[in-house]
């Protein structure tokens, strides 16, 4: 199997190598081509940034910080969670095995962009993410984004900028290991291609039985070609595809919510205390346990630069992503109301034996998403004056439709079925099957208009208004699939309950320059993110006024959520030193709460209000220094997410979780690396690199009632370039051995990597 992946890997190359021959082209030297979070200054001189103005950064009243992808190769981090430890804002959450969900300033299920354009399947749920092989950088704007991405931007956008073409000749390979029988290879090449068209192209595989045993593979293939075709006319066309497999990973066995006592009396186990002498990493998960991950995807990016006033940019993405998905999840001990076990729990005063030795899978799952996603944002660009004062401005309309049909409903059949697993030795007792029963169709479009203004009205005071204009529509269908079969009959239009939501955002803040090297800004913004509930008959509704409302099958249910944020930050680069820092609040309505149940006309109804609220604050700062061959970074986020207080409302009080933390957000957050690297000397072309990371416990249910304690983990790395290109990696990661927890499945805690290792050698012209 590893020999078919590096043949892979090699034929890719052969064919580049074979297909594509620099040759000759125009440059242009002082031109500026401005795309939607992609800015390229010339052939030679580009910048990437999903910041669409054409203006200094620090100009604009925004937060932003970005990893390049230096960084990430210096320590060899190839994956998501490893680089946005850099990200202090940001919170990773890996579930499942491969999931990821990221929360941003407090707020989960975060716009993921490529390229500038948005990832709308982030808004949904979790989702896996490819190998950052081909990345140039990953860049974080914080805050509440609506008016410049439309619904569902919350707390940041976190933008994957790929690597893009160069007029010069580049090529680089890499072959690695690591621990536990880790194996990579990646080849990338840029340069001319043809007339005026330059080119990068890269192929990218990994396989690892990995920390807890879960067989991770991965492919990627990335290629793009840019270039001026006439003095005016800008053209790029950018191909991915990655093929990437999860063992899926169950966690440790369960935390009980109740003391657990010997027959004698005696306290065995605290409430949510893990069992003694559990090794770390035991798997419980089921042979036929897997997460298969196939994407494809294409975008097109064209500019006309009619004059600097006027900018016509267009933008169109088709994206193909499958992700098939079968796994032991819930595991639960076996229990009963007779004595015939060595430890019992009481609940209202009744006593329950639990055998402590052995688990049984009770709930597997199975699932199979597909999404269909096509976008297009067409938009102007310029400078104007009116007077001496400097307009730069962006407007346009943008698209967006997903078409989602997720396959589930599993029945279960095989050995493996409600099979017994031995608590300290585990091992699966056989394969299971599953079979699935239904699919639910499920389609989002979204169309908005937007404009923006940059308005520099002195060298010490500038100003940004933005505006934006969305509307979405959702509708949903479920059909059922006979034994099994995909080839199901699409559902009518009758066969749809649909919602309708609309909303005007709003971004609005000044800029200070009191002296060249420092900008003081404040801003504030709104944002809204729609709610995809449908009706149904049994389920009482209550408004943001607490009243009770019958919307209309079919119709918008609940309104979408709301709210603003106020920031203020400052600015300041100097002689190789650079600070952002920032202050924030953002303050959410209309948060959909359940509010317990009520029995009318003999039926037991769920009561749903949109009642709920919620806040966040918090302090970000970013500090960098580079001085002759050092380079230090750091960053701290403190952010506090709480539950608000559930408005009034004529049915039910419910503030029992007011004033909680929400789950997954650490308060406190830091790193700090340092770069070093000989330039001269006989030693010249050694480097190291070390990275200490720190996170506060951060709570895994509203309750409060189960944490993942904090950590702290310190990574080194060296590397050695000879003159003839030839590179030399060793990388340690955790490096003391710390053990802690990284995430959960319910009350199943998912164990983080002991310490680890990585060695590799590359080459490069």
């Amino acid at each position: 199997m590893r020999s078919k992946i590096f043949c892979t890997v090699l034929t890719f190359s052969g064919c580049l190598c074979a297909g594509l021959t620099p040759l000759q082209a125009v440059e242009h030297t002082d031109s500026v081509v401005s795309l939607r979070g992609v800015e390229i200054v010339s052939s030679q001189d580009k910048r990437v940034t999903i910041l669409p103005y054409g203006v200094d950064e620090k100009f604009l009243p925004v937060n932003m910080t970005r990893v390049d992808n230096s960084t990430l190769e210096n320590r060899g981090i190839v994956d998501i969670v490893g680089a946005t430890r850099f990200l202090p804002s940001v919170k990773t959450r890996t579930t499942y095995g491969g999931f990821q969900e990221f929360y941003i300033r407090g707020f989960s299920n975060q716009l993921v962009a490529t390229d500038g354009v948005a990832d709308q399947r982030s808004f949904i749920t979790s989702m896996p993410m490819h190998d950052l092989s081909n990345v140039e950088s990953i860049e974080l704007l914080r805050g509440p984004a609506s008016a410049l991405y439309g619904q569902s931007v919350v707390g940041g956008v976190l933008n994957i900028t790929r690597r893009q073409p160069t007029a010069e000749r580049h090529l680089y390979t890499r072959l690695g290991l690591s621990s536990w029988h880790g194996r990579e290879a990646m080849f990338g090449m840029s340069g001319k291609l043809v007339g005026p068209f330059n080119y990068y192209a890269s192929a990218y595989t990994s396989s690892t039985d990995g920390w807890r045993s879960n067989m991770e593979r991965r492919l990627s293939l990335y290629g793009t070609i840019s270039g001026w075709f006439t003095a005016r006319d800008f053209l790029q066309l950018t191909y991915y595809f990655a093929n990437d497999r999860y063992g899926t990973d169950t966690g440790l066995p369960t935390l009980m919510p109740y003391n657990i006592y010997s027959t004698d009396g005696k306290l065995y186990l605290s409430q949510f205390q893990q069992l003694p002498g559990l090794n770390r990493k035991a798997r419980y998960n089921n042979e036929s346990d897997f997460l298969i991950n196939r994407t494809q995807d294409v975008q097109l990016r064209y500019e006309h630069v009619f004059s600097p006033a006027v900018k016509l940019r267009d933008v169109a993405m088709f994206r193909y992503d499958n992700i098939n998905y079968q796994s032991t999840e819930s595991m639960s001990y076996l229990t009963s109301d007779e004595p015939i076990y060595k430890h019992y729990y009481e609940r209202d005063g009744k006593k329950t034996y639990i055998n402590l030795d052995t688990l049984t899978n009770s709930s597997p799952l199975a699932f199979n998403h597909v999404a269909y996603h096509y976008s297009n944002q067409l938009e102007l660009t310029g400078d104007f004056y009116t007077g001496s004062v400097k307009h730069t401005y962006f407007g346009g309309y943008a698209v967006n439709y997903l078409h989602r049909p997720s396959f589930g409903g599993g029945k279960f059949s095989g050995p493996g079925v409600d099979s017994r697993i031995p608590v300290y030795h585990p091992y699966s007792c056989g394969a299971m099957f599953a079979t699935l029963s239904r699919v639910s169709i499920s389609d989002r479009l979204s169309q908005s208009v937007y404009l923006s203004d940059v308005v520099d009205v002195c060298k010490e005071f500038k100003f940004m208004l933005s505006g934006r204009y969305d509307y979405y529509k959702y509708r949903s269908a479920v059909v059922q699939l006979k034994d099994g079969d995909r080839n199901y009959t699409h559902p009518t239009g009758s066969d749809y309950s649909s919602i309708v939501n609309h909303a005007l955002s709003y971004r609005a803040g000044v800029v200070y320059l009191p002296v060249q090297e420092l900008s003081v800004y404040a801003s504030v913004g709104s944002f809204f993110k729609p709610n995809n509930t449908v009706y149904n008959d049994n389920t009482v509704y209550i408004d943001a006024d607490g009243k009770r409302y019958y919307p209309n099958d079919g119709g918008e249910v609940f309104s979408p959520e709301k709210g603003y944020q106020v920031e203020g930050g400052i600015k300041y680069d100097w002689n190789g030193f650079t600070a952002n820092a920032s202050y924030f609040y953002i303050h959410k309505n209309n948060v959909v709460t359940s509010l317990g149940t009520l029995e009318e006309d003999n039926v037991v109804k769920t009561v749903r209000g949109q009642v709920g609220r919620m806040h966040s604050q918090g302090v970000d700062v970013d500090l960098s220094y580079s001085w002759r061959d050092f380079l230090f970074s750091a960053g701290y986020a403190y952010t506090n997410a709480r539950v608000g207080k559930i408005a009034p409302n004529d049915y039910v009080q419910v503030n029992t979780d007011r004033g909680n933390h929400y789950t997954y957000i650490p308060e406190n957050q830091f790193f700090f690396t340092g770069d070093y690297e000989v330039s001269q000397g006989p030693v010249k072309g050694l480097g190291a690199a070390l990275s200490l990371t720190y996170q506060d416990a951060v709570y895994t249910n509203l309750a409060n009632g189960i944490k993942l304690d904090s950590f702290f983990l310190t990574d080194i790395a060296l590397r050695y370039k000879m003159h003839c290109g030839v590179e030399y990696k060793v990388a340690v990661n955790n490096l003391f051995n710390r053990h802690y927890n990284v995430s959960c499945l319910g009350n199943q805690m998912i164990p983080g990597q002991d310490i680890n290792w990585k060695v590799s050698v590359g080459y490069s012209f």
